[in-house]
C-alpha cells in the first residue's frame, strides 16, 4: 500500500520530485505510526484490533479534554462576570489556598464555595479582570494550568497583566480543591499604586 501510494504521488507530481518525496516521508511516518510496535500478523489476527489505541490511552485523552473543556467554561463565567454560574462548577465544600511569595511560601486559605465567590467578587468590584488559560495538562489526578490574566483597575485605569499556576483536584466533575501560585510582589505592588 505505500509503495503504491508513493508510485502514484511521484507520477502525479513528476514535474515536481521536489514536492513529491516530502509527501512520500509525511505518509510514511503516518504509517509508522499508526503501526508503531506491531509484528507480522499471525492465523487469525485482527490488523484492525491490533492496531486500535489502547483503552487507558482513549481514556487518557478523553479526561484531558473534558478538564479543558471544564476549565473552558469556569473562565468563560469568570470573563462574563458570572461568579454564580462560574461556582456551579466547584464543590460547595471547596478548599481555595492562595499562594504567594517567592516559592509560593505565604498563602490565603478560604473553605468553601460561597467564601471563594465573595473573594473574587471583590476583585470584580473594583477592576476588570480577563483571564485565559494557556497550557493544562491532566494527569488524572491533579490538573495544571498556567492562565494569563490581565486585569485593569477602573478608577486608575492602571493595569495589571501576567500569568499565575493552578493545581486543581477534582470530585465528582466539579473542582474540590484550587491552589493558585500568584507573584506576590507584582500584585501587592499594583493594588498599592490604586490606593495611592
Amino acid at each position: 500500500m505505500l509503495e503504491s501510494w508513493g508510485e502514484t504521488v511521484a507520477t502525479n507530481h513528476s514535474a515536481s520530485n521536489k514536492l513529491a518525496k516530502p509527501l512520500i516521508r509525511a505518509r510514511k511516518r503516518f504509517i509508522q505510526g499508526q503501526f508503531r510496535g506491531l509484528t507480522a500478523l499471525g492465523p487469525g489476527q485482527d490488523r484492525a484490533k491490533l492496531a486500535s489505541p489502547k483503552p487507558s490511552r482513549i481514556l487518557q485523552v478523553l479526561a484531558q479534554t473534558e478538564a479543558e473543556e471544564l476549565m473552558d467554561r469556569v473562565f468563560d463565567a469568570w470573563n462574563a462576570r458570572n461568579i454564580p454560574k462560574m461556582l456551579t462548577y466547584f464543590c460547595d465544600d471547596l478548599i481555595f489556598v492562595e499562594h504567594a511569595g517567592e516559592g509560593g511560601t505565604g498563602f490565603k486559605v478560604h473553605h468553601g464555595a460561597s467564601a471563594f465567590g465573595d473573594y473574587l467578587q471583590t476583585y470584580l468590584d473594583v477592576a476588570d479582570c480577563v483571564s485565559t488559560v494557556n497550557f493544562l495538562t491532566y494527569d488524572g489526578i491533579h490538573i495544571r494550568t498556567v492562565i494569563g490574566f490581565a486585569v485593569v483597575h477602573r478608577k486608575t485605569n492602571l493595569k495589571l497583566v501576567g500569568r499565575f499556576r493552578q493545581v486543581i483536584r477534582l470530585r465528582d466533575g466539579l473542582i474540590s480543591h484550587l491552589d493558585e501560585y500568584h507573584d506576590l510582589d507584582a500584585s501587592a505592588s499594583f493594588w498599592k499604586m490604586t490606593n495611592e
